[in-house]
């Protein structure tokens, strides 16, 4: 049985699980002993559930690093969901390439994979290409999208970046294409 511990209205700690449900700047405090009591659970698998949290500043990425830090001196893995919003600014300081870091589905994503598929419904294959490429950027790439992706680039007229995306799926999705 997992226990459950809400640390306020903004932290709930339930077995090696963390949720965020509010932007961590003006609660630093609260947030890093959020953070610290997430590191102390005995699961080597710890999940930050941040995909509420829209905005996120350099003292709460300073806190992140340090709990990432202190989780791999334990043997442990942070496996970390972050809003779109908070994944670009992640993104921007390189952390997408030290954390697993995955952006949560809705709102933005849903919007502009909506857009990148009416514009291939209706053969607009360069616009298709541009929202879908938005979402390759946000690590939001399901086989629909790459397919779809791949065969946009082909019909723009984009032959290598065609041929990247087909290599890639096949490779994500061997079974489908064997």
């Amino acid at each position: 049985q997992r226990m459950r511990r809400i640390m306020s209205k903004h932290y709930v700690l339930e077995g090696s699980a963390l949720s965020v449900f509010k932007d961590p700047k003006f609660d630093a405090p609260e947030f890093k002993a959020a953070l610290e009591a997430l590191t102390e659970a005995p699961s080597p698998t710890l999940v930050l559930d941040m995909s509420r949290v829209k905005y996120i500043s350099s003292p709460e990425i300073g806190l992140l690093v340090k709990t990432y830090k202190a989780a791999k001196k334990a043997g442990k893995h942070i496996k970390l969901t972050v809003s779109p919003e908070v994944f670009m600014v992640l993104q921007l300081v390189q952390m997408d390439k030290m954390m697993d870091l995955t952006v949560a589905r809705g709102g933005r994503t849903d919007a502009i994979e909506k857009r990148g598929d009416e514009a291939f419904d209706k053969g607009d294959y360069r616009t298709a290409a541009t929202e879908y490429e938005k979402l390759l950027s946000f690590g939001q790439m399901s086989p629909k999208v790459r397919f779809r992706l791949a065969y946009a680039q082909a019909a723009a007229g984009n032959r290598p970046e065609a041929v990247k995306h087909y290599d890639a799926l096949t490779k994500e999705q061997p079974a489908n294409w064997v």
